[in-house]
């Protein structure tokens, strides 16, 4: 009888956690081959991958009672990142690996002809690598996802016949990617020069993406809403060096193309609960943790369910969403820029000035409902957009503006706010994340600015709510 123990991961949201993949190969009893300790599926079905590729990669398969349980036996385990370790794990109990192994953490899904595949979630996995302090064995073709993670070697491979030879030869070559870019993905067509008129909506738009503001944009159909909210994803910076990893945890797991271009979500309205937040069996990623560090935009803002809308408040709220099922609790992130469009009543024309409105008051106010929702609170600009003139549309002036051009400007304007809080003894942070006490101390007001705000409120509202 052999025994040995392999060192792998799970990867369960955001998060991996390393696991024993314990392998008992046993001369009493009938030949076979389980896999214990609460796998699914596809997990069961890699033993079949594990054989092929062991005999494919010119070693033997043993002829006797094999059992691997993955530990602890409690944690749901899915995925195919398992194939690695067990034939790892076969192999060294077979003897022909004889090398200490307690240092290293194994992943990867093998095809039929022994070669290593990618896996899903390798980013999640090196970070926890790192922190147990082991040696990451991995898919060469994950080297890109798992090569800035610092401090952690790294040894990859395209085949299984080319880790075992490795580990005989007890030669390692750590590997890190020669010079690591992301992928430099096609820049949108809604470029904020191709926008005519609209200035003070395009004013609004910088606003908001200098101090990462949620926004609203109520006007009528065919105003050009949605075209000014999908130029906005065109001016926002890149995203910045300390939120990089947190990204790419996410894209890892969904396996998306990564860029340092912000992401730009935009779910239809009769998205489902689980598709906005999160959850479900099996576990999916909802789209406000998709559009962390980016914009989530609804569009037809109304039309959206009061449950999903309700349901939007505690994220933007804390920056993170907790779920709570029978199954796990999990905390996600989801720091999102929130954009908004919205008809301004059913038939869409109330307040334009070339359009007649033919809605009634009660019509509008019941539509208008929606817009007057507590989550609207956490919303910091509004802005009308009327259709633009037919003169506007066809001018031929050209502005000095362009993307790129605003996106550098707004990159400085947060740096400016980066040095502020460096200055005051704050944490890095935009204009919007501000707390009530931390607005005071960066923004002071003279007595006399005091009064002058205290003066103007009583005059509108009565009531003075200034008091510093």
């Amino acid at each position: 009888m052999s025994f040995k123990n392999i060192k792998s991961a799970v990867v369960f949201g955001l998060e991996a956690f390393q696991i024993d993949i314990e392998v008992n190969i046993d001369n009493r009893g009938f030949p076979g081959f389980d896999i214990v300790g609460l796998a699914a599926k596809e997990i069961n079905e890699s033993k079949e991958r594990v054989k092929a590729a062991i005999r494919n990669s010119g070693y033997k398969f043993p002829n006797k009672k094999i059992i691997i349980n993955l530990a602890p036996a409690d944690l749901p385990k899915k995925g195919s990142l398992y194939d690695v370790p067990i034939a790892v794990g076969i192999l060294s109990a077979c003897g022909i690996l004889s090398a200490d192994l307690n240092n290293f953490l194994f992943a990867g899904e093998l095809s039929l002809d022994g070669d290593i595949c990618k896996i899903p979630g390798s980013t999640l996995i090196a970070v926890e690598a790192r922190k147990k302090q082991k040696i990451l064995v991995i898919p060469e073709s994950n080297l890109f996802e798992v090569g800035f993670v610092k401090s952690l070697k790294i040894l990859a491979y395209k085949n299984l016949g080319d880790l075992i030879s490795a580990f005989q030869s007890q030669v390692f070559q750590s590997k890190k990617p020669d010079d690591f870019k992301p992928n430099n993905l096609p820049e949108s067509n809604d470029l904020i020069e191709n926008i005519k008129g609209h200035e003070i909506a395009k004013r609004a738009l910088m606003i908001a993406a200098a101090g990462r503001h949620n926004i609203c944009l109520v006007g009528s159909p065919g105003s050009g809403k949605t075209l000014l909210a999908r130029s906005l994803g065109t001016i926002i910076p890149d995203i910045s060096e300390n939120d990089f990893l947190d990204v790419m945890k996410i894209n890892s797991v969904t396996e998306e193309d990564f860029s340092l271009r912000p992401k730009f979500r935009s779910p239809n309205h009769p998205i489902s609960h689980k598709v906005l937040i999160g959850a479900g069996s099996p576990f999916s990623l909802g789209e406000i943790t998709l559009a962390h560090k980016g914009i989530l935009f609804l569009d037809e803002f109304t039309e959206f369910d009061n449950k999903l809308i309700s349901a939007l408040r505690q994220p933007l709220e804390d920056k993170k969403i907790q779920i709570h099922t029978r199954e796990y609790q999990i905390t996600l992130p989801c720091d999102f820029m929130l954009v908004i469009s919205a008809n301004p009543c059913p038939c869409g024309n109330y307040g334009d000035p070339d359009k007649k409105c033919i809605c009634s008051d009660h019509q509008i106010q019941r539509y208008l409902g929606k817009l007057k929702n507590p989550l609207m609170d956490r919303v910091d600009l509004f802005v009308n957009v009327f259709s633009v003139s037919s003169s506007e549309l066809l001018s031929d002036g050209k502005t000095t503006e362009t993307s790129g051009s605003v996106r550098d400007f707004i990159t400085q304007l947060r740096e400016i706010q980066n040095l502020r809080c460096e200055n005051f003894g704050l944490e890095r942070k935009s204009n919007a994340d501000f707390s009530p006490e931390e607005i005071k101390i960066i923004c002071s007001l003279e007595k006399n600015a005091i009064e002058t705000m205290n003066s103007l409120h009583k005059k509108y509202s009565s009531r003075s709510i200034l008091k510093f």
